[in-house]
C-alpha cells in the first residue's frame, strides 16, 4: 500500500531482496529465471494519491564524481555508472493497478516549471524562403489495414501521458509518466508498475530512482533482441539522472539491467538538466538528447547528447557513455535505425524554412557533433487545435516529435500551420553517405492536412522493408472529439503523398487541454512489415492510450533508394553502383534490368557487367559536354519473380576547366610555415605583418587550434600573439570545396594571394566560410590571425562532394622546399628569377649578396648562375 505521505509501505526483506540482485549473483538469476517467466498474479496493490510535497522527492543521494563538463565547444565527458540486476519475476507484485487513478492529477510541467521559463527556450526564426511545396493526403491513396488491439495504460498521477510503446517478437511493452507495463502481444498483461519509487517497488526505484522519473521513452532494439527503457530525473537545484534498463533478452519478463547515470551538466559556473528527451539507437549504442534547463540558474544550456555503448548494457556490466553538447541547438529527437548507418542521425528545426540534421561521428571512440541544414517547405508554429465541447489542445510548438532512419532514408514528423489550420508534417530526407561523404537532401515532404476543419498533431512517423511510410496523429476539430488515425503511403505512391486517414478511436468524451506530448510508431521485428502505434485519447477521469497495428503493403516487391552523385564534371565518366541501396522486401536476388541510355540533359549512360560487389552489374555515366547544371537517368531493377522497381540517379554536371588550377610546386615538404609575432597591446584587426619581425619561424602539422586558454600551437605565448601561416592546401579531386575558418579573435585567408575569407575583427570563437572551385592539387594559401588575450583559438576546416565538413588534416598541408634560385619566392625556378637576380646584382643591393659574404661582389653571380642550371 502507500500512504498519503508518500513513505514506502512495509514490506519483508525477504520480499525486498529478491527483487533486488548485485551483479554478482548473475549466474544464480539466470538459473532461476528460465522460461517465459508467467507467475500467478499476486494480489493487486491500488497506487493512492500523493501529497504535493512529495511529487519531486529524490531518491538515492549524488554521490560526489566526476564532473561532466563540457564548457569547452566540442568537449566529450566520458563517464561510466554501476549496474543493478534486477528479476522482475521475483519482485513481490508483478501487476500493480496503476489505473484507474483516483486523486489529484499533476503536470511533470508543473513541477519543472521553476526549473525551465518558457522564455530561456530560442524561439522559430524565420529563414529564407525555401520555395518549396508540401504535398498532401491523396484521397485516392492507398488506406491502411488496421486491427484494433487493446488499450494501454490509463490514467495516471500525471499528464500529459507521454505514451510510446516498443514491439517484439511475443510482447509489447510501453512507458506513460510515470509508469510501464508489458503485455503479449495479444494483449494479456503480464506486468505493470510505476517507474518511480511510488512502486512497491517502482521499476526505477532499485537503482536509487525518486518519485520524478519523467517523460519516459521505450523501444525494442532489434539488432541485439533487447528492451530498452530510459526516464530522467530532476531534483532541486543539484540533482539530475538520466536512468536506462535493458533486458537480458527478447522477454520483458525476467532480468533486466539497470542503470542511474549521473546527468548534470556544467558549463562555466552554471549547471543544467535534462527536459524533453528524445531516444534512438543503431547497431553500435543507445542515444539520449535533451533540452538542457537551467539547474542552479535559469538559463538555457543548448541540447546534451549522451552516447551509452551498447556492448557492456547488453552483458549486464557497467556501463560506458560519454556526453557531449550542442549550445545552438534545440529539441533534438533521435533516428531509430534499420539498417546500419555510418553514424547515428538526429533532427531538429533549424528555422521555419529548414531543418538542421546532426551526426555523431565515431561514437564509441572519438564522437563528435557533424551538422548540416536542409531546406524544406516553409511553415509556422502551431495554435491551440480545437476539440469538441468547445474545448483546445494544447500543441507545444513546432518541435520535431519523432525520427526515424532506414536505408539512406531519414524521416521525421512535427506539427505546424498551415492553411489556417494545425497538420501534422512528414519530412524523407536522403541522407546519402553524410557525414562520410556527399550531404543530405529532402526527397519529399507532406502535410496531413483532411480537411473539413479538422486539425491534425502530435505524429509520429516510420517506414517498413517495403519502404512503406506509416504516421500517427491526433486529429480532431471544433465538431469532433480527440481521435487517433493512422495514414501511409507505398514506394511507389506519388511524392508527398499519403493515403486518406482512416480512424482507430474517437474520444468517448470530450477532452483537450494539456496533451501529448508525443505518440508513437514502430514496425513489428517479425515481419518488418506491420506498423503498430500507440495513441492518447480522452476518457472519463483523464486520458487513455490505445494500441493498434496496421499494413499498407502485404506483397513483396523489390524497391530503390534513389542515387545522388552531387558534383560531376564534363569529360569524367562516373562509375555508379546503383544496386548498393536498392533491394527486395523479402530478400530476393535483383539485378539491372534497363535503364536510360542517354540522360535528360545528354549524356550517356552503358552497363559495365560484373564490376561492382559480388559480380553485380554497374552502370558508367559520362556526363554531358558543354552543358552546366543538374542532370538525371532512371534505371529499372526486377527480382527473380520480374517484379521490378524504377530508380533515379541524378548530379549536378559542372565544366572542370573554369575552376582554380593548383600552383603545384615542386619538392614541397609537409606541414605549413609559420611566423609568429608578439603585438604589444589590444590590436582590433590583424596587423600589416610588413612592419614587423617575427620572433619565431617554423612549421606546423596543421592550422588546428580549438578554442583554448593555453598557447597558440608552438607559438609559446597564450596572448598577444600574431601568426602568419603560408604554404599550400592539397585537395584530392576537382571540385567544390567549402573552406570554414574559425578563429578568436580574428583572422584572414588568402588563396593564391586574393583575400578569400575575411573574419577580422576581435571577437569571440565563430567560424566563416566561403566556396571555391579548385582543380586537384597543391594550392597556395596564407592565413592571418591575431590573438588579444583570453580564450584563443584559429582552425580550418573543409568539405566536398567527397569529403564530409572536417578539420583539414596534416596530411593535406604543405611547404615550399628551401631553394636559393626562386629568386622571387614564386615556388618556381624560372626566367623571371634570373631576371630579378641581374636587377638586384646591378643594383648592389644586399639581396644579391648570394654567397653571404657580406658584398655583391662576381662571386655572387656565379654562385646564383651554378644555383639556377641546378634549379630546385
Amino acid at each position: 500500500m502507500r500512504t498519503g505521505t508518500g513513505r514506502k509501505s512495509a514490506r519483508t526483506s525477504a520480499a525486498w531482496s529478491a527483487g533486488l540482485i548485485l551483479a554478482a549473483s548473475a549466474a544464480m538469476l539466470a538459473a532461476c529465471s528460465g522460461g517465459e517467466g508467467k507467475k500467478p498474479p499476486a494480489a493487486a496493490v491500488v497506487m493512492q494519491p500523493l501529497n504535493k510535497a512529495d511529487l519531486a522527492r529524490p531518491g538515492a543521494p549524488r554521490e560526489p564524481g566526476a564532473v561532466i563538463d563540457l564548457s569547452r565547444p566540442g568537449a566529450v565527458a566520458w563517464g561510466t555508472a554501476p549496474v543493478v540486476i534486477e528479476d522482475t519475476n521475483l519482485l513481490p507484485v508483478q501487476r500493480q493497478v496503476i489505473q484507474p487513478w483516483d486523486g489529484p492529477i499533476t503536470s511533470p510541467g508543473e513541477i519543472n516549471a521553476p526549473r525551465k521559463p518558457l522564455d530561456v527556450r530560442p524561439k522559430l526564426e524565420i529563414g529564407a524562403d525555401s520555395g518549396l511545396v508540401a504535398g498532401s493526403l491523396d484521397p485516392a491513396g492507398r488506406r491502411p489495414l488496421t486491427t484494433t488491439m487493446f488499450p494501454g495504460i490509463g490514467q495516471t498521477a500525471w499528464t500529459p501521458p507521454d505514451p510510446t510503446l516498443g514491439v517484439g517478437p511475443n510482447h509489447v511493452l510501453s512507458t506513460v509518466n510515470m509508469s510501464i507495463a508489458w503485455w503479449t502481444k495479444a494483449g494479456s498483461l503480464q506486468f505493470s508498475s510505476n517507474l518511480d519509487s511510488t512502486g512497491n517497488p517502482g521499476f526505477f526505484e532499485t537503482v536509487g530512482a525518486g518519485t520524478f522519473t519523467f517523460d519516459p521513452k521505450c523501444f525494442y532494439d532489434h539488432y541485439a533482441g533487447r528492451w530498452v527503457v530510459i526516464a530522467p530525473e530532476v531534483y532541486g537545484s543539484t540533482e539530475a539522472w538520466i536512468c536506462i534498463a535493458v533486458s537480458d533478452d527478447n522477454n520483458p519478463n525476467g532480468t533486466w539491467y539497470k542503470y542511474r547515470t549521473d546527468a548534470v551538466i556544467t558549463v562555466g559556473n552554471n549547471t543544467y538538466w535534462w527536459d524533453y528527451p528524445g531516444f534512438g539507437y543503431d547497431q553500435n549504442a543507445y542515444y539520449v538528447s535533451g533540452n538542457l534547463f537551467g539547474l542552479n540558474n535559469s538559463g538555457w544550456g543548448g541540447v546534451g547528447y549522451r552516447v551509452f555503448h551498447k556492448a557492456p548494457l547488453l552483458n549486464g556490466q557497467p556501463a560506458v557513455f560519454s556526453t557531449l553538447r550542442d549550445s545552438g541547438a534545440a529539441s533534438v529527437q533521435v533516428a531509430q535505425a534499420h539498417g546500419n548507418p555510418s553514424a547515428p542521425y538526429f533532427v531538429s528545426v533549424n528555422n521555419n524554412s529548414s531543418m538542421k540534421i546532426q551526426a555523431i561521428t565515431n561514437p564509441l571512440t572519438s564522437p563528435a557533433i557533424a551538422t548540416t541544414t536542409v531546406s524544406v517547405p516553409g511553415f509556422q508554429g502551431p495554435g491551440s487545435a480545437p476539440a469538441a465541447g468547445g474545448q483546445s489542445v494544447s500543441l507545444i510548438d513546432s518541435r520535431i516529435m519523432n525520427a526515424h532512419w532506414r536505408g539512406g532514408n531519414l524521416y521525421a514528423t512535427h506539427h505546424i500551420s498551415a492553411s489556417g489550420v494545425n497538420v501534422a508534417r512528414w519530412y524523407h530526407f536522403n541522407t546519402n553517405n553524410w557525414p562520410t561523404s556527399g550531404g543530405v537532401s529532402l526527397a519529399q515532404s507532406g502535410n496531413i492536412n483532411p480537411g473539413g476543419g479538422k486539425h491534425t498533431y502530435f505524429p509520429a512517423i516510420y517506414s517498413n522493408k517495403f519502404h512503406d511510410v506509416g504516421i500517427v496523429v491526433g486529429e480532431s476539430s471544433s465538431d469532433q472529439r480527440i481521435g487517433v488515425s493512422v495514414a501511409g503511403r507505398r514506394v511507389t505512391d506519388p511524392p508527398g503523398t499519403m493515403g486518406p486517414l482512416t480512424q482507430l478511436h474517437l474520444s468517448p468524451v470530450n477532452g483537450g487541454g494539456r496533451w501529448g506530448d508525443y505518440q508513437d510508431i514502430t514496425v513489428d521485428p517479425n515481419d518488418d512489415a506491420t506498423f503498430w502505434v500507440i495513441g492518447e485519447t480522452a476518457v472519463s477521469g483523464g486520458w487513455g492510450t490505445w494500441i493498434d497495428k496496421f499494413t499498407m503493403t502485404t506483397e513483396p516487391a523489390p524497391y530503390t533508394g534513389d542515387d545522388d552523385l552531387g558534383t560531376v564534371f564534363e569529360g569524367v565518366p562516373v562509375t555508379v553502383d546503383v544496386l548498393a541501396n536498392d533491394g527486395h522486401s523479402d530478400g530476393l536476388p535483383i539485378v539491372i534490368d534497363t535503364f536510360q541510355a542517354v540522360s535528360a540533359n545528354g549524356g550517356s549512360v552503358t552497363r559495365s557487367v560484373g564490376t561492382g560487389p559480388g559480380g553485380r552489374d554497374q552502370l558508367i555515366y559520362d556526363p554531358p559536354t558543354s552543358y552546366v547544371g543538374p542532370d538525371s537517368f532512371t534505371y529499372t531493377i526486377k527480382d527473380t519473380t520480374n517484379k521490378t522497381a524504377t530508380g533515379t540517379v541524378t548530379a549536378q554536371v559542372l565544366n572542370g576547366s573554369l575552376f582554380r588550377d593548383p600552383e603545384n610546386p615542386p619538392n614541397a615538404l609537409p606541414q605549413i610555415a609559420v611566423s609568429y609575432y608578439a603585438t604589444t597591446m589590444n590590436i582590433g584587426a590583424v596587423p600589416d605583418f610588413s612592419t614587423m619581425t617575427p620572433y619565431l619561424e617554423t612549421t606546423v602539422a596543421a592550422v588546428n587550434q580549438n578554442q583554448s586558454l593555453g598557447n597558440l600551437l608552438n607559438s609559446g605565448r597564450s596572448d598577444r600573439v600574431a601568426a602568419r601561416f603560408v604554404g599550400y592546401i592539397e585537395v584530392p579531386t576537382t571540385d567544390f570545396y567549402t573552406f570554414s575558418l574559425a578563429a578568436d579573435d580574428g583572422a584572414n585567408m588568402y588563396i593564391g594571394g586574393q583575400m578569400f575569407i575575411n573574419h577580422d575583427g576581435s571577437h569571440s570563437f565563430t567560424e566563416k566560410s566561403e566556396t571555391i572551385g579548385l582543380k586537384a592539387g597543391k594550392h597556395a594559401v596564407r592565413i592571418e590571425y591575431f590573438e588579444n588575450t583570453g580564450w584563443l583559438g584559429c582552425r580550418l576546416s573543409y568539405e566536398c562532394g567527397t569529403i564530409p565538413k572536417a578539420v583539414v588534416p596534416a596530411s593535406a598541408y604543405f611547404h615550399a622546399a628551401p631553394c636559393p634560385a626562386d629568386f622571387d619566392g614564386s615556388g618556381f625556378v624560372d626566367i623571371e628569377d634570373f631576371t630579378a637576380f641581374v636587377a638586384a646584382f646591378e643594383e648592389g643591393i644586399i639581396e644579391a649578396d648570394f654567397d653571404g659574404s657580406g658584398f655583391v661582389d662576381f662571386e655572387d653571380y656565379n654562385a646564383f648562375v651554378h644555383a639556377f642550371e641546378a634549379g630546385c
